[in-house]
């Protein structure tokens, strides 16, 4: 850190820069902030390094993609360790690549599908990767298939079943309006058909035993008897069918009876001229005298196997009867038909065997349709009835009893998304679609997070305010592709968005876009609820008011930071109650942060930065510096990068070599510069293609460099952090680009494809360190600079001289960096130093005769810094050559009060 120290030679103080802090825009000419820069550029600390004693140059980046599209967003999926990759969305196309393909010449990448040309985001879960747009969602798997989520793909959404026996079991899904009900059969008999309607008799209390009586006046069709009756809250068995109970009733279509009933009684139908069809049971023992007399429509008769009686006449009058089959031997049915009234023309079918039992399935979601039903693994043809009092019943005609005793009833349908039915906790959010697609809810967000091991979306525009959040299927696990009608909360009631999600600690906080007077940010934790069709919920446990987002959150290294209006803000607690604060942690940027179109920044988590991205330029925190600032809050050190994008149209620099062909010459004295003259192209004698200037008639060879200049600046619009050590960004021209960090150790490619390298001896003597090649943006030279607070040396009501031969920078070798140092003061403005370069030695005002120059890392280097008279000092270090980073250990001199000030200045 910056101090001030009394020498030991009389009247002479030193004041040096060491182990100092990051940049602070807040206040640079501020004495008190003297162990921060003024400015820094393109500078941090390396904690991989050398850590917080070296201020030095940050890695370049290099692109490893360009796409020719905007890139609307990139995102990591790791399968397992042995297979990662990067997907990326390119205008309105999906790609996937193997990680490790990233400096490969002949990259895998995938194209999957196509999403809609605007940011995206996207969440993982467990191997596969879902994408959002906006207007869809589409899954990722393993193996790298792209397919939409929808119903009958493979990402097809979890079909819940709304109802077991009768009981709520799961909420619908939002994502798809399917749903199965089920219900278990342990006794066909329980669930045989009754119309509506029907009135009974109890004819035995104690044996819980009834008869039919009649039917209301306003039923009309098929008319079915059940084995059992509800009466009260009792269950009583159907034994009979009372006499004339249904004697001129013309409405009936059909009859079909049930197991269960023993006898009907004497002109029960009787004049019921609109059947057209009966089956009977098994069960049935006596007809009655004339119990179907004149039911002239009748065209079949089904009779059982313990018939024992027909009544006189019962059938007489049915003169369209034309075919009965019964299950009684043939004498004894014979025996039986005499005189019932059976025309002799009908056709008679012996043995037939009436296995058969009508039976129905309630149906308790309101739906448009019925798709299918299974009765155990068979799928079987049913019809639907709707009853008058609202209910569904699907009823299996003719069904064989001992197929339907102890299986399970399962029936798929689709559900109404105009119609709903409140569950028992009285929620369901298709109530609040007005008519639209329910998946619309979900497909159309655009923020998620991750968080109780639950999905979370947000960002619908239709419903601003509301947080919809995935729940667990029948197996027990939380399913990315279920979102029930219950699982929702919604913040606020005004029309301000929410912005951002984040899993802060134990709560899920909602951030806002503004405050309706509801409030800003929320907090929610989960709730067990006991209720087994909503297990959990997430109730509100703490609001702010005030301050809002305007962009992401993150959480960084347990600080849970978003991008609010006044900067970087972060959910804090306070230390005695733990009640929430919302803290500043960037007042020391704020100046420069805060000019920036916050809404579009990106956040992501490199190296223990923070990485804050706008508009091209990257503000960094570093999570290993906090401090505690003058309002009481906890902030970061800070630091400044700037020209973080690509270039297009830009042109290669050319340097002067030596001659490899006889029509050029070397120009010897400015082998290996820059050139600045036109560079022209031709062929040699012997067909190899060079470059070359010319001087007078004179013509000299020059070469393409890595470096390139000038272009069309194309600004970094997108983030993406990996496990805290890999940083990729992406622009709006197509590019993906990645941050060289990962290079350390290794090689540049024109180095290691070199005759005669040797790979160990290059490991050893680079250690972790970054060949300089690697400090270029984009093959850009990158600007690096640095700038002291304008310094009174702790003397603030003097003048002062520099002493002479006392001005010393410490800084780092890098192998071909350069530098160049500038003092300003209050007297003079900048005058230039030093030009230093640690490779080629041609520095100016340097004092050679205490330096030397080693492959030692540090070097101290004395500058003839003469300044008098001044009152304050600025000292300022950049360096704008190609591959040129800098590391500054410290910088210090010696100062001598010269008098008194005897006018201000300004």
């Amino acid at each position: 850190m910056a101090g001030y120290r009394r020498s030991s030679g009389g009247g002479e103080y030193s004041v040096n820069y060491a182990l100092m802090g990051g940049v602070d825009f807040s206040s640079p000419d501020s004495i008190s902030g003297r162990r921060r820069f003024s400015y820094l550029e393109n500078m941090y600390r390396d904690y991989d390094g050398e850590g917080a004693e070296l201020t030095e140059s940050v890695p370049g980046f290099r692109k490893i993609l360009s796409l020719g599209e905007k890139i609307n967003g990139i995102y990591f999926q790791r399968v397992d360790k042995e297979h990662e990759f990067l997907v990326i969305h390119s205008g309105c196309d999906v790609f996937r690549m193997p990680l490790k393909d990233l400096d490969s010449g002949d990259k895998a990448l995938s194209h999957l599908k196509i999403l809609e040309n605007v940011k995206s985001s996207a969440f993982s879960f467990g191997k596969n990767l879902f994408l959002l747009d906006g207007t869809k969602i589409a899954r990722i798997d393993a193996g790298g298939t792209m397919e939409y989520v929808k119903d009958g793909g493979e990402a097809s959404p979890y079909v819940p079943t709304s109802y077991v026996n009768g009981s709520e079991y799961e909420q619908l899904n939002l994502l798809t309006r399917l749903f199965y009900e089920e219900l278990f059969v342990a006794y066909p008999e329980d669930i045989a058909y009754e119309s509506e309607g029907l009135e009974y008799r109890i004819i035995d209390k104690d044996g819980k035993k009834c008869a039919v009586t009649g039917i209301n006046n306003s039923f009309q069709g098929e008319l079915f008897i059940p084995t059992y009756a509800k009466i009260g809250n009792e269950k009583y068995a159907i034994e009979e069918i009372d006499a004339s109970a249904f004697q001129g009733f013309d409405k009936i279509s059909s009859l079909t009876v049930s197991e269960g009933l023993r006898a009907i009684g004497k002109e029960a139908f009787s004049g019921a001229v609109g059947i057209s069809k009966i089956n009977l049971p098994d069960s049935l023992k006596t007809i009655g005298e004339g119990a179907f007399k004149n039911a002239s429509a009748l065209l079949e008769l089904r009779l059982g196997r313990e018939l024992e009686a027909i009544g006189e006449g019962a059938f007489s009058g049915c003169e369209s009867l034309s075919e009965v089959k019964y299950a009684l031997d043939k004498s004894r049915f014979d025996a039986l038909a005499v005189g019932s009234g059976i025309p002799s023309s009908a056709s008679l079918i012996g043995n037939h065997k009436n296995e058969f039992i009508t039976v129905m399935m309630p149906i308790f979601t309101p739906h448009e349709s019925l798709n299918e039903l299974y009765v155990g693994k068979n799928r079987i043809s049913f019809y639907e009835l709707n009853e008058s009092d609202g209910g569904t019943k699907i009823v299996i005609p003719n069904a064989r009893k001992k197929d339907l005793e102890s299986v399970l009833m399962r029936v798929k349908g689709y559900a109404h998304k105009e119609k709903y039915r409140l569950n028992s906790p009285g929620i369901n959010f298709m109530s609040e679609m007005s008519g639209a697609e329910p998946s619309e809810a979900i497909t159309k967000c655009s923020i998620c997070e991750c968080f109780d091991g639950r999905v979370f979306l947000a960002g619908n525009p239709s419903f601003p305010n509301t947080v919809f959040y995935s729940a667990r299927d029948n197996t027990g696990n939380v399913n990315p592709l279920y979102f029930g009608v219950m699982n929702y909360f919604n913040d606020g009631i005004g029309g301000f968005p929410t912005v951002s999600l984040l899993a802060a600690g134990d709560s899920l906080a909602v951030f806002k876009s503004g405050d309706d007077g509801t409030g800003s940010i929320f907090y929610h934790v989960p709730k067990e609820t006991g209720i087994d069709i909503l297990p959990k919920v997430y109730p509100v446990s703490y609001i702010h008011s005030g301050i809002f987002a305007v962009g992401k959150s993150i959480s960084f290294f347990d600080d849970p930071v978003f991008i609010s209006g006044v900067g970087l803000s972060a959910l804090d607690k306070k230390s005695i109650n733990l009640e929430r604060s919302i803290a500043c942690r960037s007042h020391n940027v704020n100046p420069e942060l805060l000019s920036k179109k916050l809404e579009n920044a990106d956040l992501a988590v490199w190296c223990g930065y923070l990485v804050l991205l706008c508009e091209g330029e990257i503000f960094l925190a570093d999570s290993r510096a906090p401090f505690t600032h003058e309002t009481g809050n906890v902030e970061y050190e800070w630091y400044y990068l700037t020209g973080i994008g690509t270039y297009t149209d830009d042109d290669f620099v050319y340097e002067y070599i030596k001659n490899n062909t006889e029509e050029c010459k070397t120009h010897e004295e400015n082998l290996g510069k820059k050139t600045e003259r036109p560079v022209y192209s031709s062929v040699s004698e012997n067909g190899s293609s060079y470059f070359y200037v010319t001087f007078g008639n004179e013509k000299y060879q020059v070469g393409q460099s890595s470096e390139r200049w000038g272009g069309e600046f194309n600004p970094a619009t997108i983030l993406l952090g990996i496990d805290n050590k890999l940083l990729f960004f992406g622009t709006d021209n197509g590019d993906v680009c990645i941050f060289n960090n990962d290079k350390r150790g290794i090689a540049p490619k024109e180095i290691s494809e070199s005759p005669g390298f040797d790979i160990d001896a290059y490991r050893a003597n680079m250690k972790r360190a970054l060949h300089p090649e690697f400090y270029s943006f984009d093959k850009h030279a990158p600007r690096y600079a640095l700038s002291t607070v304008n310094d009174d040396g702790g003397i603030h009501d003097m003048t002062k001289d520099t002493v002479k031969g006392t001005f010393v920078l410490r800084c780092k070798s890098f192998g071909g960096g350069s530098l160049t140092l500038e003092v300003q003061t209050d007297k003079r403005g900048y005058t230039e130093i030093a030009r230093f370069s640690d490779s080629a030695l041609n520095f100016e005002s340097v004092d050679f005769s205490s330096f030397a120059f080693s492959l030692e890392k540090r070097l101290t280097v004395p500058f003839a810094e003469k300044e008098k008279g001044w009152c304050e000092k600025k000292i300022s270090i950049y360096a704008e050559d190609y591959a040129s980073p800098i590391g500054i250990y410290a910088i210090s001199y010696r100062l001598r009060p010269r008098g008194k000030i005897k006018k201000m200045k300004f």
